[in-house]
């Protein structure tokens, strides 16, 4: 996947993000419901667009249907870049490392510097790391907390 690259117009800008994100969304819509899937919101319970933040399943034709793929825009996460930042589940280890800025896992706690961003997905809640943000998002459900890769790199 490559970077998405700034443009001028407002329109032009939003139909690049638009493409930058359904590039994955594209790639990875038909291999079946998915139930880290759908509609994310924010602290408020307002709800976000998927063209600002979406997960969808990995695509068949890589075989990675067992990774959960979430991107984000990166504005969202108070980053001036434009484009959107690509992180992955991949609990069956599917994904290449070389893919991967670290290592995705459970882990037992959410790091000290980690802040709620408020984005819930049901019972899905997105932590960050401001100053790793280039490396890992993290998941909470519950108990259980994830850390996420950022992916560096992808299946054509």
């Amino acid at each position: 996947m490559s970077a998405v690259t700034a443009v001028n117009s407002p329109r032009r800008t939003r139909a690049i993000a638009v493409v930058a994100l359904t590039g994955v969304a594209l790639s990875v819509s038909a291999c079946g419901s998915n139930p880290r899937a759908g509609q994310w919101v924010d602290r408020s319970g307002r709800p976000i667009s998927r063209v600002l933040l979406e997960t969808s399943s990995g695509g068949r034709h890589c075989k990675w249907e067992s990774v959960t793929f979430l991107a984000i825009q990166a504005r969202l996460l108070g980053i001036h870049r434009p484009g959107a930042l690509i992180y992955a589940r991949d609990p069956d280890g599917v994904l290449p490392l070389r893919f991967l800025a670290a290592r995705y896992g459970p882990i037992a706690s959410v790091p000290r510097a980690a802040e709620d961003t408020g984005f819930r997905l049901r019972h899905l809640h997105l932590w960050v790391v401001p100053s790793r943000i280039n490396e890992a998002v993290y998941v909470v459900q519950g108990e259980s907390i994830e850390r996420w890769p950022r992916t560096l790199g992808g299946c054509a």
